[in-house]
């Protein structure tokens, strides 16, 4: 399923968004694969913010009614056992729409992790979400277009970011956030024109 949101693409005017206290969120999903018709998510990790910091933080591990591959867990670190601990993402997922209301997404590769959200949407007869949506891969080509790779690890290396637990929902949300606020930061005047 191809995700329909809007995506942002006129990062000329990310800094006037932010400058007018527009309120972000940040976030990652985990899941068991590539295919959102067939593959679960596992984790989501939101960090919503503005100009004056965190607003509130959003975290959840899902049981997705079957077993991960060693592969997964050797990627995120997450178990098998975390995992059986967990509920199901039905019982939070639309907490987490609530979460989201009608910021502005912001995510490293967007169209992946929105495809999954909306995946999960669907199977619970829930309409999708459509916020408008900022992709910091994209949003890195345009403001570091020398830069030969825009993976978030090696962009919040560069940047001195620290990653802290990659692979994570919550720190790659919180690393993301990082990398759009540092974009913003050095594309200012750029984006002021």
């Amino acid at each position: 399923m191809q995700h329909q949101t809007r995506i942002f693409k006129d990062f000329r005017k990310l800094y006037r968004l932010y400058e007018k206290g527009t309120v972000f969120t940040a976030f990652d999903t985990e899941t068991t694969g590539l295919s959102p018709s067939k593959d679960r998510i596992i984790e989501i990790g939101a960090v919503k913010f503005n100009k004056d910091g965190i607003i509130s933080t959003w975290s959840k591990l899902f049981n997705p009614g079957f077993s991960i591959s060693p592969f997964i867990t050797n990627l995120t670190h997450i178990t098998q056992e975390m995992l059986d601990c967990s509920d199901c993402i039905e019982n939070h997922l639309l907490n987490f729409v609530e979460f989201i209301g009608d910021s502005i997404l912001i995510a490293h590769n967007a169209q992946f992790d929105l495809n999954f959200i909306n995946a999960e949407c669907q199977r619970i007869n829930h309409k999708g979400i459509n916020n408008l949506t900022i992709d910091t891969l994209q949003a890195s080509r345009w403001a570091y277009p020398m830069q030969k790779t825009h993976k978030l690890s090696v962009l919040a290396q560069l940047m001195n970011i620290d990653c802290k637990n990659a692979h994570r929902a919550t720190d790659d949300a919180e690393t993301c956030k990082e990398v759009f606020l540092r974009i913003i930061k050095d594309t200012m005047s750029v984006q002021k024109v």
